[in-house]
Order: C-alpha cells, then sequence, then structure tokens
C-alpha cells in the first residue's frame, strides 16, 4: 500500500519504521522545526529526522488544512494515513482524502482514556492495564472504531517513560497486524461503548504540582505518572524541587506522632527522602533542584510546601500567571499571530498567559489556535486561556477558560469540568480542576459579581475597567479601589482596563495578582519586550 504517514514525537518511531519497512511510504507529516532548549535553536522532531533517513518527502505546515496543503497531499495518491502521535486534529477533508480512510496508533485501550496524554493518566489513575489501540479516525476525538488493540499491564513501579516505551513497539506490532488485515481483506471495524469513555487531558506542570495531603499511594502514581515529563514538584524553601522515584516504606520506619502532610520526617543517603502525606509516608529515591541534575533525594532535607486541597480550598486558592495578553479577533488575523504567541509563551514562561477572546472565529479555527498555543504554554509553565468556549477549552487542553456575564453560567461549567475531569469512579485519582481541568475564570466589573462568581465556583477573576481605556472608551472606570475590596474575596484578582507600566505597579500595591492588557502589548512594535516592561514593572513594584 500507499502510506502517508503522520507523527512527531519518539514515540511515533516505531510506527513509522514498520510502515517503511512492509509497504510504499510516500510522505511523512510531521510539526515544524521549534525552538527548543536555552539557546532557543531550532530543533526538528523525531519523526523528521528518520523520515529524512529514510528518503521520504516531508511537510511540516503549520495548519494540517487549506487547499495548498490538501493539493500536496493530494499529490503524493496516499491509499492510507496512519497518524501516531502527530499533534494536531485533522479536518475531514485531510482524513478523507486517502482512498483506504485514514487510522490512529492510540496509546490506551479505548474507550478509556481518549485524549492527548493516556500514558500519564493510566498511571496517575493507577491502572494495572493499559494498551494501543488501532483505530479509524472520526471527527471526534478519539471515538472512531476499533480495528485491533493490545494489552499491556501497569508495574507498581512503572513510570510514565518507561510506559511510553513499551506502548511504542507494541503500537508498532499492533499496526502490522492491522496493515496486514488491510491487505488480505479481513479489516473488522467495531464501534466504541462510547458511555464507558473516559478522558485523558494535556499534562501541564500545575498538573504535577504534589498535593501532600493525598494518601502516599495516590502521590506515587502522580510521581510515576509525571516521570519524565511535566515533572512532579514542590517547594523546598521558597524553590522548586522536582521528585522522582517513589516506593511505600515498611510502616515500622516511621515512628512517633502523626507528621503534617509534607513534613520530612526521615532523610537517609541510601535510602532517599521520606514524607508523610495525608495518609501515610512516601519515600522518594531521587530529587531534582531547579538546574540542577538528578540527585539522591536525601539532599532535599526540609520541610515542603503543602500543596493541599483542591484550587478553591487554599488560602490564595491559584497561583495566576501575572501578565494576561488578551487576544481578539483583530489580533489572530496576523499572519504571524500563532508563532508571536508562542513567542511571548516561551520568553515569559509561568509570568504569562495568553487569552484568546476570538468571537468572529469558527471553532475548527479557534481549537487549532487553543490546541497549539495550550501545548507551548504547557511546555513553558504559562497559560492559554479560552475565552467563552469552554468546549474548546477542555478539547484543546487549554490551561483554564474565561466565562463573561451573558454566556455560560459559571455554576454550570463548574460541574461540567467536574464530570470530566474527576466525577465518578471511572475517573478515580484525577483532582478537581488542579488536577485534571482548566482553571475557571471570570470577567467581572463589580464587588457584588465578584463574589456571585466564587460562590458559583470561579477560581480566579477578571477585574474591570480599573483605568480609562481606549478598548471600552464608554465605560466608567473604577480605579485601584475596587481592587483592594475584591481581593478580601478570597481568590486572585485579574485587574484590566487601561493597564501600563505605572497602572501595574499601583495594582500590584492595591493587591491584584495580575494584569490584563490588550494594546499595551499588541499595540506595541515589539509585544515580547512590551510584556517585558509590564512585567518588571510589576516586579519592580514588589
Amino acid at each position: 500500500m500507499r502510506i502517508l504517514f503522520w507523527g512527531s514525537p519518539e514515540f511515533a518511531l516505531p510506527s513509522l519504521r514498520v510502515v517503511a519497512a512492509g509497504h510504499e511510504l510516500v510522505g511523512v507529516v510531521t510539526q515544524p522545526d521549534r525552538p527548543a532548549g536555552r539557546g532557543r535553536r531550532m530543533r526538528e522532531s523525531a519523526v523528521k529526522g528518520a523520515a529524512v533517513e529514510l528518503g521520504a518527502p516531508v511537510l511540516q505546515p503549520e495548519k494540517a488544512r487549506g487547499d495548498e496543503f490538501l493539493e500536496s497531499l493530494s499529490k503524493l495518491r496516499p491509499d492510507l494515513s496512519v497518524v501516531a502521535a502527530y499533534g494536531q486534529l485533522l479536518v475531514d477533508e485531510v482524513l478523507a482524502l486517502p482512498a483506504r480512510g485514514s487510522i490512529n496508533v492510540h496509546a490506551s485501550l479505548l474507550p478509556e482514556l481518549r485524549g492527548a496524554a493516556p500514558m500519564n493518566w493510566a498511571i496517575i489513575r493507577g491502572h494495572e492495564l493499559t494498551g494501543v489501540t488501532i483505530m479509524r479516525i472520526v471527527r471526534e476525538m478519539d471515538a472512531g472504531p476499533i480495528l485491533h488493540q493490545a494489552a499491556e499491564p501497569i508495574g507498581s513501579d512503572t513510570t510514565a517513560g518507561e510506559l511510553s516505551d513499551r506502548l511504542s513497539a507494541l503500537g508498532a506490532e499492533a499496526l502490522i497486524e492491522t496493515l496486514h488485515r488491510f491487505e488480505s481483506g479481513d479489516v473488522t471495524e467495531e464501534e466504541q461503548d462510547h458511555d464507558r469513555a473516559t478522558y485523558a487531558p494535556k499534562m501541564s506542570r500545575e498538573l504535577a504540582r504534589i498535593d501532600w495531603s493525598l494518601p502516599a499511594s495516590e502521590i506515587g502514581c502522580w510521581m510515576r505518572g509525571c516521570d519524565p515529563w511535566p515533572a512532579a514538584w514542590t517547594e523546598l524553601e521558597g524553590s522548586v524541587v522536582q521528585m522522582f522515584s517513589p516506593s511505600l516504606p515498611a510502616s515500622e520506619v516511621v515512628r512517633g506522632p502523626a507528621a503534617a502532610p509534607g513534613t520530612v520526617v526521615g532523610a537517609d543517603p541510601r535510602e532517599g527522602l521520606i514524607v508523610a502525606t495525608g495518609s501515610g509516608a512516601i519515600r522518594v529515591a531521587e530529587v531534582k533542584p531547579a538546574g540542577r541534575a538528578r540527585m539522591p533525594g536525601s539532599h532535599a532535607d526540609g520541610r515542603l510546601d503543602p500543596g493541599t486541597g483542591s484550587r478553591e480550598r487554599r488560602s490564595l486558592p491559584l497561583n495566576v500567571p501575572l501578565l494576561h495578553v488578551v487576544a481578539g479577533d483583530a489580533q489572530a488575523s496576523r499572519p504571524d499571530f500563532a508563532e508571536v504567541g508562542r513567542t511571548l509563551l516561551e520568553a515569559w514562561g509561568v509570568d504569562l498567559a495568553l487569552h484568546l477572546r476570538l468571537r468572529d472565529a469558527t471553532a475548527s479555527r479557534l481549537l487549532d489556535f487553543a490546541s497549539e498555543l495550550s501545548g507551548s504554554a504547557a511546555a513553558t509553565g504559562g497559560w492559554c486561556v479560552v475565552n467563552e468556549r469552554l468546549d474548546v477549552a477542555l478539547a484543546a487542553g487549554a490551561q483554564a477558560v474565561q466565562l463573561g456575564r451573558t454566556g455560560l453560567p459559571v455554576a454550570v461549567a463548574r460541574e461540567v469540568i467536574r464530570q470530566v475531569h474527576g466525577a465518578g469512579p471511572t475517573q478515580a485519582g484525577v483532582r478537581e480542576e488542579a488536577g485534571g481541568g482548566p482553571a475557571l475564570g471570570a470577567s467581572v466589573h463589580a464587588e457584588a459579581e465578584a463574589r456571585e462568581a466564587v460562590a458559583d465556583g470561579a477560581s480566579y477573576i477578571v477585574l474591570g475597567t480599573i483605568f480609562a481605556s481606549r478598548t471600552h472608551p464608554g465605560v466608567r472606570p473604577q480605579g485601584a479601589a475596587i481592587v483592594e475590596r475584591c481581593r478580601t474575596i478570597g481568590v486572585p484578582v485579574v485587574a484590566i482596563g487601561g493597564v501600563d507600566a505605572v497602572g501595574a505597579s499601583a495594582l500590584r500595591r492595591a493587591g491584584a495578582s495580575g494584569l490584563a492588557v490588550v494594546r499595551a502589548v499588541w499595540g506595541a512594535e515589539d509585544p515580547v519586550e512590551a510584556s517585558g516592561r509590564l512585567i518588571r514593572a510589576w516586579n519592580d513594584a514588589g
């Protein structure tokens, strides 16, 4: 068969080699080269490197759609598309182009764990069995008919990295069998039981923060499910420390009165740290302080930040980025919008949130932007926020969704997030919001609205208009005093409206947790430098 292969990370390499060895590889579609590492040098995907070695034509579209791209695919005349961790959703025209359609190598036993990170969540949720599914791709995410499945056990010490290696090889074996059935005309398709579907959203650095109030066994699952990326982490005396290689110590190891969750109750050069949790204690054999290599856990002796409770139960429930850059339809129409968005997130990391307030865009276009920028945000610790569209935020794995006053009610959105990311026995082990779904923000213009939104479940508020704003010329500015009043509600307050570097300083002194801007960044010749000026003004005010 003439096969067009789609893939990007190392997970896809065994499947690519299977196709190349037994069929005619007419082309490879992979993600564009991206800047990576401290030097921000351009780095190609693992699949591109392998495809070049194989001598296959390589396509690297920013968006896998459009007439020009479809024409390029048509010239390759594929009989079948094989997709393995490509990194973008494919539109109907692309899926239907090959004569025999398009199939996907998915790293779970569907309908369990549909989504971007099934291997991580299989371990986090304590599954003892997972596997791979070869399925036909349909419009709905990972919902197509099953062509073939193969199971793989998960050991008590298996990490996400180890499971990825095993399922990568298993997926290639399953693909060999499926392609043989295509050639022999013996393919059978079994519809999924959609009522049994569970979901595996994108991983992010924020999800990986350790909640020491959980039982030791659950914390161990989180550590292994986040190893090697995004790496489970905590704070030690104000510094981030990543934690690996957990185990449950013998009960006699932990003596004396019960310690508060997050307390180091033992440190041994050979055995590592022993840390108290919400139920029992956990041994951590390896740690990685910021900027250093992994080392024995005993090197991190001290009092760890407890990180306890879901976001709405913490004294300040959520650490929001300090600068929220809002992009509307005008900004998204820029030819370089996605590139600038990625650059902003890469430049400012945890300090930056990029909001997508696209009211005229189609759901498909918004989902494309949200998926790409949410991935960049996950890699840098920043946020991609989808305004108004909870469905798109959930599908894209966005870090947050922000609701207005006239759309979906906050209480309804909160319930949907809980159902998708934590409610019911099939979602065991997923923490509310902090452990699986987007942060839930609300746009408000008065103290009463803010209190109502928080009572309904908002975990942060965007409050405005604070200063006179050309974006809202007819709205009376309220000044920084309203921030001082709303900060007492108990959730982070992000201030918006006419904010510049001087206003940023005033807002921080008033108790805001962050500021949101439009023109101050997008109206500048260099949006990255403009963002930096605002961040520096904020930090200087502290």
